[in-house]
């Protein structure tokens, strides 16, 4: 589960450029560590994730959030053998 996890943070991480640049510009200004920069960089991941999969908010109970993954996953290339691949390798234990 941790690796699933670090995964997709890191995934999104890669995505925070798709957020607007004051979002980057407030993270930056703030001291890391603190509560405050990891609120604000919570918000730009999710924010980075919810344009990613098109959705409003990746809070909203009502969204499938694996089937828009799996969504987002194909429009960038990736087929279903290969997605069903990845997620194998992300449930495994090592």
């Amino acid at each position: 589960m941790k690796k699933r996890i670090i995964t997709a943070l890191l995934l999104a991480i890669l995505m925070l450029s798709a957020c607007s640049s004051s979002k980057e510009t407030d993270v930056k200004s703030i001291e890391p560590g603190t509560e405050q920069y990891r609120q604000i960089a919570e918000r730009n991941i999710e924010a980075a994730l919810a344009n990613s999969f098109g959705i409003q908010s990746v809070n909203d109970e009502s969204v499938d959030l694996q089937a828009c993954a799996e969504d987002y996953l194909k429009n960038i290339g990736l087929n279903a053998e290969e997605i069903t691949a990845l997620k194998g390798s992300l449930s495994k234990e090592y």
